[in-house]
């Protein structure tokens, strides 16, 4: 009976040691980051004419993408660290995100912002990777600038409510009193008809926006940003590819010595989002349309 017993300890002990290892076997990357952020990230139609008709695909496009190319050394699809595999798999609301890097259901989230609520589950790669600035647009002819702001407490600003990063910062904000609309040209529309005073954004998130409807000329930028934003890399505490991870955390370091790698594919990625609207007319203020 002894030795029975001994010898079910050792296969029990076997069993869970191999379980163990198991787990750390890294079978691949999962990531995901938010689904519309541009210059960031964006989804790109793209229609590939074949000998039995049209293909529509959606890509994702932007910096995010980028930067993971570069990381993993990826072509096009998956790429690989070694021999490991990854994927872009989802796309999530901010919350979302949080949600499933907490749980471990992602490994890896490129850019989000610091939570001492998720600390416990997440592990944020310090220093920043990228520090988000958040500046005012408004019309030319009525420049708001950060001093206005604080002194006329009867402007009106708005958000664009897919800017999901923000909602990090407005408890901090909250003498804004942001509004928040769901639609980036009825946002941009309403500035240029003088409903609002001016558009709280990101300033790269901004100058996307304003070159897809031909806004240079209208609408001017605050210089100085407000506030600055913190965004990590973060991954899931309870990831299984710790190596992986460790060359990760080093491109992040690296990419803090020598930030020209970021700036160059932050004014591509302003570009080719651009290039996308070349052909549409500019936004006009609804007067200039009758």
């Amino acid at each position: 009976m002894k030795k029975i017993k001994t010898t079910l300890f050792l296969l029990l002990t076997f069993l869970f040691s191999t379980q163990g290892m198991a787990r750390e076997v890294c079978s691949g990357i999962n990531m995901a980051f938010l689904p519309e952020y541009p210059p960031f990230m964006w989804t790109e139609k793209i229609e590939y004419k074949t000998t039995i008709g049209t293909t529509i695909l959606y890509e994702r496009k932007g910096v995010v993408k980028e930067i993971l190319k570069s990381v993993f050394k990826q072509k096009e699809g998956k790429g690989e660290i070694g021999q490991t595999s990854y994927s872009f798999s989802k796309y999530l609301p901010l919350i979302e995100l949080e949600e499933n890097l907490f749980e471990g259901n992602i490994d890896f989230v490129p850019l989000i912002p610091f939570k001492s609520e998720l600390r416990q589950g997440v592990e944020f790669i310090y220093p920043a990777y990228f520090l988000n600035p958040y500046i005012f647009i408004s019309l030319k002819e009525n420049f708001i600038s950060n001093e206005r702001v604080k002194k006329e407490s009867l402007l009106g600003g708005v958000a664009l409510q897919d800017e999901e990063f923000i909602e990090n910062i407005r408890s901090d904000l909250s003498y804004l009193n942001l509004k928040t609309y769901k639609d980036e040209k009825e946002l941009f529309q309403d500035l240029l008809d003088k409903k609002i005073d001016y558009i709280f954004s990101g300033f790269y998130f901004a100058k996307a926006e304003i070159a897809r409807f031909a806004l240079e000329k209208r609408v001017k930028i605050e210089e100085n940003p407000l506030v600055f934003q913190s965004l990590f890399f973060a991954f899931s505490k309870k990831k299984t590819c710790p190596e992986e991870a460790e060359k990760l955390k080093q491109f992040a370091l690296e990419m803090q010595k020598d930030s020209t790698f970021l700036k160059e594919e932050i004014e591509k990625s302003l570009q080719n989002y651009s290039n996308l609207f070349k052909q549409d007319p500019p936004l006009l203020p609804s007067r200039e349309k009758e």
